[in-house]
């Protein structure tokens, strides 16, 4: 059947199905957090290689950051409150009244001071290198952490399925590529840049996570979502 043309409708016509696409708006709207609910609570934004799921936000829906922002805090609310959905999907409220300010990734990384962080600018002078190893095996000499930031550019270097690096900035560390605990060496190329949530993914594929969380010294929160909390887990501690 074809589509009657917008133009020949009378004004009640119209009424009634923007009336209908607005209530269809809101349920796909309500469904959307939901999904986006479900992607957070199993961090599926780490295991396709972003930082955040403030990152995964504007780089893979290509949303804005004021979306994002919106979505990413309506969301939360509808965690800690399901019972909201309802009037979300029936236009009592609306996504701006439902979403609450959230912290998020591009805020620490505005603040943040990249030319002050250990290891990534050059010394002026040469040190000599020590006569004698570090005490610590698994220690990672900072000649080495210096050479390993300036090659992955002070950037995350995991990279996900299809390829895509992360590129994160937040919370970086100097990760072994075999683990310290099974004898890998603090070497230039057998380092990489990680940021802590990816840190902690390469840790849990190699030990797995329920060995990890015997170590838990701390808690880590996940970039823009301060309701959960990921522990922080040094690879030396899960060799012991």
């Amino acid at each position: 059947m074809a589509t009657q043309p917008l133009s020949s409708l009378d004004a009640r016509t119209l009424a009634r199905r923007l009336g209908e696409l607005a209530g269809d708006e809101r349920r796909v709207q309500v469904e959307f957090l939901r999904h986006l609910d479900e992607f957070d609570r199993r961090r599926a934004w780490v295991d396709l290689g972003y930082g955040s799921l403030w990152t995964y936000c504007l780089e893979a829906l290509h949303l804005r950051e004021g979306s994002a922002g919106r979505r990413i805090g309506a969301m939360k609310v509808l965690r800690r409150f399901p019972g909201l959905a309802e009037p979300l999907r029936d236009g009592r409220l609306c996504l701006s009244t439902l979403a609450r300010p959230v912290l998020h990734e591009a805020i620490r990384c505005g603040i943040e001071k990249y030319g002050k962080r250990k290891g990534a600018v050059k010394p002026s002078r040469k040190v000599a290198p020590k006569a004698t190893p570090p005490k610590d095996p698994a220690a990672i000499p900072a000649e080495v952490r210096r050479q390993v930031w300036e090659r992955d550019g002070g950037c995350c270097a995991w990279t996900g399925p299809d390829g895509r690096r992360c590129n994160s900035r937040w919370q970086l560390e100097v990760d072994h590529l075999d683990p310290a605990g099974r004898g890998g060496k603090a070497t230039l190329d057998r380092c990489r840049l990680l940021c802590r949530m990816h840190d902690i993914l390469y840790a849990e594929q190699v030990y797995g996570r329920e060995h990890m969380r015997k170590y838990r010294k701390g808690e880590v929160t996940i970039a823009g979502d301060s309701n959960r909390a990921w522990p922080v887990v040094r690879e030396s501690q899960a060799a012991g």
